[in-house]
């Protein structure tokens, strides 16, 4: 819910804003996510973004072809980099120019 109004707040637009604990990160996790949405993996992967702070964040985001979104929390920006994320942030408010530049 705060993620939510923190969208809001920023009035940027989106159709979800999900994650889940319930399963390992990894495919099982973006799976999760389409079957929530009652959609195609792939039709989920061509229009999200991925926002982690981890280097495995960013590595499942490679290998499922999603945008990555990598905030500062856990690593550098410079290891994020190398790691292959997209963006690099250090606050979440920067992910909000982002969206939309997008």
């Amino acid at each position: 819910e705060e993620i939510k109004q923190t969208f809001k707040k920023n009035d940027v637009y989106y159709d979800y804003v999900i994650g889940s604990d319930e399963v390992k990160k990894g495919d099982g996790h973006i799976q999760k996510m389409a079957d929530f949405l009652n959609i195609e993996k792939v039709d989920l992967v061509k229009n999200a973004l991925y926002l982690g702070d981890g280097l495995v964040d960013i590595r499942i985001a490679k290998e499922n072809k999603i945008e990555s979104i990598a905030i500062t929390n856990t690593f550098g920006r410079q290891k994020l980099k190398e790691a292959g994320a997209d963006f690099v942030i250090a606050e979440i408010e920067e992910v909000f120019s982002i969206i939309k530049s997008s």
